[in-house]
């Protein structure tokens, strides 16, 4: 006599039951190699569009217009009276030479070159101070660098002679340079130029802003920025050194 089939003989399954469907059992995958490729590539495209921006987007979307006039430059207020711009120079580690006496004559533009402000390296720039004197020249000394003496170089009246022009060499690159453009330092600091010309000696150009009390002007031959707070003045005499 042959015994009946049980669910244990036939693995859980009784007349009339069909076994159960299985299905393939489906885990979490990663991007694998090939998206981790594709993403970073895209990252690496996106860097370089933002580090080389200053080659393919316009200045407008980059810089505002400033609607309000600055306070001198980010690194130098106008105001600052001569006693306290020596003792900023003299507090950044200025030497002697980094003072640039007259060459010849007395000259309204006190000029400073190859220094470095708050760890902002500098070339050259000058100021106009609100008496028109400069520093006592004759305690830069002789012989070499010297580390420069904010108390030795005050003249008379520099704790209330304030600066009221400054005249800026700011870097620029070579796309800036061969394109009479204006360098992205002067752009983050007066925002899009009001006024845009050519210049009238026939090279190059010069930008202009203009603001209540204040005007800049930038000349792309000379790379130069003059901003000045003293009433307008013929431009030849603004540009002297």
């Amino acid at each position: 006599m042959v015994p009946e089939p049980t669910s244990e003989s036939t693995g859980g399954v009784t007349a009339g039951e069909q076994r159960p469907v299985l299905t393939r059992l489906e885990r979490p995958t990663g991007p694998g190699a090939e998206g981790i490729i594709r993403w970073g590539l895209l990252l690496l495209l996106m860097g370089a569009a933002f580090w080389g921006r200053s080659y393919w987007m316009p200045d407008a979307w980059r810089f505002p217009r400033r609607e309000s006039a600055p306070d001198g430059l980010s690194w130098l207020p106008f105001e600052t009276t001569r006693q306290g711009v020596l003792e900023r120079l003299a507090r950044n580690g200025a030497q002697s030479t980094n003072i640039e006496p007259p060459r010849m004559g007395p000259m309204v533009w006190a000029s400073h070159v190859n220094l470095t402000l708050e760890g902002r390296p500098i070339k050259e720039f000058a100021l106009i101070y609100s008496d028109e004197a400069q520093y006592n020249f004759r305690a830069l000394g002789r012989g070499g660098a010297k580390p420069l003496d904010a108390a030795a170089l005050a003249t008379p009246g520099s704790d209330t002679a304030r600066v009221v022009a400054i005249r800026w060499q700011p870097s620029r690159s070579f796309v800036d340079e061969n394109s009479q453009a204006v360098p992205a330092d002067v752009l983050g600091e007066l925002g899009i130029p009001h006024e845009e010309g050519k210049n009238p000696q026939g090279s190059g150009k010069i930008y202009r802003w203009n603001w209540t009390g204040v005007t800049a002007r930038y000349e792309t031959v000379s790379n130069q920025l003059i901003l000045d707070r003293r009433p307008p003045r013929d431009d030849s005499d603004s540009g002297a050194k």
